[in-house]
């Protein structure tokens, strides 16, 4: 059992908030909110149908939040959104979807699909941030099976996750676009246990954030 409590940042009805709390709403819009009047918040979420660009600062109760940046959160919960959603339609072409690489590609059910690292650049100017993540990849694995087998079915998952990019370059929010630019073959090698699969490469994904 961990010593550490659960990590909770969605927000939560009835609940008394400190100045300076932060939440995301219960369901992920792609923002995060900040507490700048502390209280106890309502019944109800305060976030749903709100347009942040539009109304900045939400009360909630006795809280008063002000919205903050998601956009590393936006831009991965957008990909695994589409995956998953793609998944569950098809589940003999991906069985599992994950935020990060699974801890053994030997115990996940396979294929699988997960989301690598994010780099990104931060510039601001006359309070205007512009958040550029320089770019990032996806990787996805299957079970090694006879070699003509195993590149048919990673050739069929690379062409149909490729569709599905170009459909979706708007996954991580109407402000913001992901752009497949590679793909690129792979074999992940786990103590002598090879599982075949590839990377998907995205080129610079941005958003400004600030002033209106």
């Amino acid at each position: 059992m961990s010593q550490w409590p659960v990590w909770e940042p969605v927000w939560q009805a009835n609940h008394a908030y400190a100045l300076t709390a932060v939440v995301i709403p219960t369901t992920f819009d792609g923002n995060t909110w900040r507490c700048t009047t502390a209280g106890t918040s309502g019944g109800t979420d305060p976030f749903i149908g709100v347009n942040p660009s539009i109304t900045p600062t939400v009360t909630d109760g006795g809280v008063t939040w002000s919205v903050g940046t998601g956009f590393r959160q936006a831009l991965q919960d957008g990909v695994v959104g589409i995956v998953r959603t793609f998944a569950a339609a098809n589940p003999t072409i991906l069985r599992a979807v994950r935020h990060t690489r699974p801890r053994s590609l030997t115990t996940v059910e396979l294929p699988v699909f997960w989301v690598g690292d994010f780099n990104e650049t931060i510039e601001t100017s006359q309070g205007v941030r512009t958040r550029t993540m320089q770019g990032f990849s996806c990787y996805a694995a299957d079970r090694l099976g006879e070699q003509m087998e195993s590149d048919d079915r990673i050739n069929f998952l690379v062409d149909v996750l490729t569709d599905l990019f170009t459909l979706n370059l708007h996954a991580a929010g109407g402000y913001s676009l992901f752009q497949h630019t590679a793909t690129i073959d792979q074999e992940f090698d786990e103590g002598g246990v090879i599982f075949p699969g590839a990377e998907f490469q995205f080129g610079e994904s941005k958003i400004a954030e600030g002033r209106d």
